[in-house]
């Protein structure tokens, strides 16, 4: 409740409907219904906190460790890592020379995949990731609907990035990036979900969903049904 920005999304995993959906900060509709005062005006359009964005769909974020499950789901389809596979974490992972750490700094032990998904263990989806690949673990990624619009009946909804090999060469040719070729650290950052990751909150709670439904990914859904002046249904949801 204290904090100044942020979003909220939730969805029935089982049909796609969005149960709730929010942005912070927002601001009253209703002034715009009325005669609104210059300084009521003023104080939305100089927020420097941009009330008009709405974070749920327009703002795109690294997604952190929320990525994990599609790192894990890419190793276990191409089968470079087991369910039952156990993995050492001391708190550091090397790739060459670079140190990358989870976030327990004295590590989590010894873990398997489940326990890593539990535990949120950064070495589990290192090793994962570069026995992978990059380029399998981004088609995951679009399977789920991430890097794409959701379809949701709004205006002004975010696309976002999912980052491979091709892509950070098209980035560096329109210079977004100082390198043109993909490297195992890059490898390493994307593996949780940090890097050059760009995704809107309702891609991730789509992309959660999917994994909760058993693979399943919706479009996501505002409007249940609609009823004409004469108490006739005009309109009803179905999943899509």
């Amino acid at each position: 409740p204290n904090a100044k920005t942020g979003a909220v999304v939730a969805m029935d995993v089982n049909t796609g409907e969005i149960l709730a959906l929010a942005s912070k900060p927002g601001f009253d509709l209703n002034l715009f219904a009325g005669r609104m005062t210059p300084e009521q005006l003023n104080e939305i359009n100089n927020n420097p906190l941009k009330p008009y964005n709405n974070r749920a769909i327009s703002s795109a974020y690294p997604p952190g460790s929320t990525f994990k499950p599609i790192t894990a789901l890419a190793g276990l389809r191409k089968g470079t890592v087991t369910p039952n596979e156990y993995f050492y974490d001391s708190g550091v992972y090397y790739v060459g020379r670079h140190p990358f750490r989870c976030w327990k700094r004295t590590g989590h032990g010894s873990v398997n995949l489940v326990d890593g998904l539990k535990h949120s263990c950064n070495i589990v989806f290192y090793e994962i990731a570069m026995r992978t690949g990059i380029d399998d673990i981004a088609v995951m990624a679009r399977e789920f609907g991430l890097g794409e619009k959701t379809g949701i009946i709004l205006p002004g909804e975010a696309q976002g990035i999912v980052p491979d090999t091709k892509w950070k060469e098209e980035a560096y040719k329109k210079g977004i990036t100082r390198y043109a070729t993909w490297f195992k650290g890059d490898t390493a950052n994307a593996a949780i979900g940090q890097g050059d990751h760009l995704y809107t909150p309702i891609q991730l709670v789509r992309m959660t969903a999917a994994i909760a439904n058993g693979g399943k990914v919706f479009e996501p859904q505002l409007v249940s049904a609609i009823i004409d002046n004469n108490g006739q249904e005009t309109f009803r949801m179905s999943p899509k």
